[in-house]
């Protein structure tokens, strides 16, 4: 009976709606990971299918439409940011990244999980960072670093960006992490000053962005532009 049930299952990505005969990791229309979720289907023959599927379109028409998403105050550089997003922001000790995750949470005027996995959330170096910076806004603090927590925290306040500080501290990996919201994932590096962990991180995020001594680089960006670097501030703590 178990068999059979798993066989009258398809998977639909709970994203962009899009129908897989048998669950997948990857989504190849919205292109994100880890977002397929059962669906009770009938015994007959399932056919790939796209979510909300349009038909032809034309250029023109699409032209027309209005682009969806937002600039954030002071981060226009990032471009026009969607609704859903994942960006990577990895730096070196005393590089200013955390500071710059927790300045990015006070800028997007919405309600942020940040989720403080390496240093707690009662932490004097977290306070000074904080009272330093007048972190303010919607924002809440969680020390969880299991998935199931941050996805529990997730559902108690229903946070709009959850920012991930540090990757390396969660107990699972972060591409596992499923949450239907803007992630943004804050990265330890090696000695080499490449990203500690899971070297395919950046295939799976729309930003990258790399942070030396107060200095911003921008290594990939869909939304806006990319290969350049900007001034952010002179930073010597963490």
């Amino acid at each position: 009976m178990e068999l059979k049930a798993m066989q009258n299952m398809k998977h639909s990505c709970y994203l962009c709606g899009t129908v897989y005969p048998a669950s997948v990791r990857f989504c190849a229309i919205c292109l994100e990971q880890n977002t397929m979720l059962p669906v009770p289907c009938a015994n007959e023959k399932i056919h790939y299918v796209r979510g909300d599927r349009k038909g032809i379109v034309s250029i023109a028409s699409i032209r027309e439409q209005e682009l969806k998403g937002r600039h954030i105050s002071n981060y226009n550089y990032l471009g026009l940011l969607p609704a859903v997003w994942r960006g990577l922001l990895y730096g070196g000790a005393g590089s200013g990244k955390s500071t710059y995750a927790l300045n990015f949470a006070k800028a997007y005027k919405e309600k942020v999980l940040y989720v403080s996995a390496e240093e707690g959330v009662m932490s004097e170096t977290i306070k000074r960072r904080i009272v330093a910076n007048e972190i303010t806004g919607d924002i809440y603090l969680t020390d969880s670093k299991l998935r199931w927590e941050i996805e529990e925290d997730f559902e108690k306040i229903k946070p709009a960006l959850v920012i991930v500080d540090s990757v390396q501290a969660l107990l699972d990996d972060a591409l596992d992490l499923r949450l239907p919201c803007a992630q943004l994932w804050v990265c330890q590096v090696n000695k080499d000053k490449t990203f500690k962990g899971n070297s395919s991180l950046s295939h799976y995020v729309d930003i990258v962005l790399k942070m030396d001594e107060g200095n911003l680089h921008i290594e990939k960006n869909r939304y806006g532009h990319s290969g350049i670097s900007i001034s952010i501030w002179r930073c010597n703590d963490e």
